[in-house]
């Protein structure tokens, strides 16, 4: 998690604002202008590279040196989250990773930047452009096998969780969510044409009866919750039985 910062403040490039605050006697320019169209694409590859199943491979060898938490000892704030008890939980762990970017990328607020500005610039990246590269990069990617197979279709889940939650969110302004709504629609029409593994095709028809749940009753569809990442700012660690007094 070193890059954990940075995949907190990359996704600010994508439909972001350049701007200053002017300063009596300042020459400080107060115009407020998007961030340049070449450096937003850039900031969303470096994205969609970070979430690569590959690059969230944690090695066996790694593994290995992570036996169960010590009994007496808690799991606070500082550990990853997991699914399988005791034993640490690699898919879990780049699940948590993958979600800083994703969830980052379909803020609602970010989405109504993004199709504010292709409104007055078409070279801009709307927010259908930022959604299909994220589909690009999830389910419609190669098919992965192994524990790279088990990271991808946690990625998977994790870009259909937040793209629900955009299309669903009171919060989103109704051309955000039409827009997320019809890209639901035709991952939906993709999934029902898609075959594979035993684990890949059991994947593909879940997918589809999750966004066909949330068609037909969206405010009681229950929501998948994602793992999350360790606390990350402010840098820290609460007292308690783990802890220290140090200040």
């Amino acid at each position: 998690m070193f890059h954990r910062y940075q995949l907190e403040v990359v996704p600010k490039l994508v439909g972001g604002v350049d701007y200053r605050f002017s300063v009596r006697g300042g020459a400080t320019d107060p115009n407020t202008h998007p961030v340049a169209d070449e450096e937003q694409r850039r900031a969303l590859r470096a994205l969609l590279a970070s979430i690569d199943p590959a690059e969230l491979l944690i090695p066996e060898k790694v593994i290995s040196l992570l036996p169960p938490q010590t009994i007496g000892y808690i799991r606070d704030r500082e550990v990853f989250e997991r699914r399988t008890g005791d034993v640490f939980d690699p898919i879990a762990a780049a699940e948590s990773v993958a979600d800083i970017p994703i969830r980052y990328l379909l803020h609602p607020e970010r989405a109504a930047r993004l199709e504010a500005q292709n409104s007055v610039d078409a070279s801009m990246p709307g927010l259908v452009v930022v959604i299909q590269a994220l589909l690009d990069a999830s389910w419609r990617s190669a098919r992965r096998d192994g524990r790279e197979g088990a990271i991808q279709r946690s990625i998977d889940n994790l870009v259909m969780h937040h793209l629900i939650r955009l299309a669903n969110t009171s919060d989103a302004s109704p051309a955000v969510r039409a827009i997320a709504f019809r890209e639901l629609e035709k991952l939906d029409e993709w999934l029902m044409r898609q075959f594979g593994s035993a684990e890949y095709g059991a994947h593909f028809r879940y997918g589809s009866r999750r966004i066909q749940q949330f068609f037909d009753d969206p405010a009681e569809f229950e929501s998948y919750k994602p793992v999350r990442a360790p606390a990350g700012a402010p840098i820290g660690h609460d007292r308690g039985p783990n802890g220290c007094d140090w200040e």
